[in-house]
């Protein structure tokens, strides 16, 4: 797997914890902004159910902007710390028909507050400060991994 997400503590701060061993990164991040989402596709979910329902859609769209990105042949953002300041995420570059790169990085051009998370699809980013170089990964199980984490959070609602 490529990565893992999963809800520690459930009190909005640092509960949300994001590894992706490849890349040397584990962090502890904020569901504050989950728990606000007004997406109207979330409705009235209330409390856990609300983040789990935002982070599901969250990774939903990364496959999207992924599956966009290969058909273009281009390279996409996909957010997961959504904070007051900034938002940050991985970066996925397309590289061929099997291959893709990713990096994490965040970026100032956009604030955690400004977006539901639930939403975030297709952003685009100009200024992308990089904290790992970027490595290569298969198409095919990027895809499976987000998928394996959707599945694993619907679970647990």
């Amino acid at each position: 797997m490529i990565f893992s997400v999963e809800i520690k503590k459930k009190d909005l701060h640092q509960d949300l914890l994001f590894e992706c061993e490849r890349l040397s990164i584990i962090k502890a991040l904020d569901t504050y902004y989950f728990s606000l989402d007004n997406n109207i596709e979330i409705g009235n979910k209330k409390g856990d159910e609300r983040i789990y329902s935002s982070l599901m859609s969250l990774l939903s769209n990364w496959i999207h902007d992924i599956e966009k990105t290969i058909n273009e042949k281009t390279s996409c953002f996909l957010p997961i710390d959504f904070s007051d300041q900034y938002i940050a995420g991985i970066s996925f570059l397309y590289k061929d028909d099997v291959y893709g790169e990713i990096a994490y990085g965040d970026t100032l051009e956009i604030m955690g507050m400004e977006i539901n998370p639930s939403s975030a699809r297709e952003l685009k980013v100009n200024k992308l400060n990089l904290d790992t170089k970027y490595i290569e990964v298969e198409l095919k199980q990027i895809i499976e991994t987000i998928n394996n984490n959707i599945v694993y959070l619907g679970s647990l609602k």
